[in-house]
């Protein structure tokens, strides 16, 4: 077994162009980290330093033990699924799971039982003799994986493997995935800018944004508990609704609304309250963070609304999940902000803050 480490690790190809910046971590056997972030954010080329494809400026790739920053990427024993499947089109799937096999010389009788291995374990062999061209998109995405599985490598790595699937086949793969690597028990690194697919499948998400790590957490933790306004902003559907309000004494005021905040360490004059629509619910009268506003728009979801609210006295919005059928668009409603879940962030530095009501 190899466990994964980044030390240090910094890609700078101008001084104004540092996608990796200084980034630092391990993944264990078994575990599966995912680097999630925004197009240009660093996952891709934090990805392709681990596989050698990029050659790092500064830090160490170390993989059981081993430095490899001089190692060349076929020497790593490290696996690869690309975004575009890569597949060789010439040839049958048979040929393209095992063809880094044959170039290693390994024993036909090993080849065939790890094609067999894995054909079976990915429901293949009913397609061993299938071109490429000849393939759905998951199919072809279920070779590139099974090419992956047959080396037997120390640990794998994906680049956004999903993303060229529709939203069904995307979410049955996802489920396969998620059984096939937890039974290989190696270091899985993924990427990719779609939320669902890191908080399902991941172990620990890294967050990332400008080429540095902003939250490295379990998926719940990174929900329930974001580091800084940028996690809080990207993590979760519908967003977190973010304000920035003026401080006064022990509480904010929103709209004409005052919710409690008090912090011992707190002085600015301004704060960034956050709150994620499904914890905003109808006020009763028990509720102390009330707001009163008016309902601009209701968006269908299926199951829940999304109800866009206009708050009192100001031009201010905050969306909610509602279930209800009996709201509509016009409608003055008071909603409650759950305190428990409420966020504070520092309006300078973007971190969470805490808040001791």
């Amino acid at each position: 077994m190899a466990k994964l480490e980044i030390q240090n690790l910094v890609k700078q190809y101008r001084s104004d162009v540092i996608p990796v910046n200084n980034i630092s971590l391990s993944v264990e056997d078994g575990e599966f980290l995912t680097l999630l972030g925004p197009s240009g954010c660093g996952k891709s080329t934090l990805l392709r330093l681990i596989a050698g494809l990029e050659t790092a400026t500064k830090g160490k790739v170390i993989i059981g033990n081993r430095n490899v920053n001089n190692i060349a990427p076929g020497e790593r024993n490290i696996a690869m699924v690309f975004q575009s499947y890569a597949l060789y089109p010439h040839m049958n799937a048979a040929d393209n799971i095992t063809t880094a096999l044959k170039l290693k010389k390994m024993p036909p009788e090993e080849i065939n039982r790890r094609l067999t291995q894995a054909a079976t374990t990915l429901e293949l062999t009913n397609l061993l003799d299938r071109k490429p061209g000849k393939m759905s998109g998951g199919q072809r995405q279920r070779v590139a994986l099974a090419r992956a599985l047959v080396r037997d490598p120390e640990v794998f790595l994906l680049d956004e493997p999903l993303s060229n699937l529709d939203a069904l086949l995307r979410e049955q793969v996802r489920s396969q995935m998620k059984q096939l690597f937890k039974s290989q028990n190696k270091p899985v690194v993924y990427v990719t800018h779609d939320q669902t697919e890191a908080m399902t499948l991941s172990s620990r998400v890294a967050v990332l944004y400008r080429g540095e790590v902003q939250q490295l957490d379990t998926p719940s933790w990174i929900y329930s508990h974001p580091a800084n306004e940028f996690v809080a902003s990207f993590v979760g559907s519908p967003q977190m609704n973010l304000f920035t309000l003026k401080r006064q004494d022990n509480s904010v005021k929103l709209g004409g609304n005052t919710i409690a905040f008090k912090s011992d360490d707190y002085e600015r004059e301004r704060v960034i309250l956050g709150i994620r629509p499904e914890h905003i619910h109808l006020a009763n009268s028990e509720d102390s963070d009330v707001v009163t506003g008016k309902i601009t728009l209701i968006e269908e979801l299926g199951k829940e609304k999304l109800v866009s609210i206009q708050i009192n006295n100001s031009d201010l919005i905050i969306r909610a999940l509602f279930s209800l059928d009996n709201l509509q668009e016009g409608d003055t409603i008071n909603i409650a902000l759950a305190s428990k879940f409420l966020h504070w962030f520092d309006v300078s530095t973007g971190k969470r803050i805490n808040n001791s009501i």
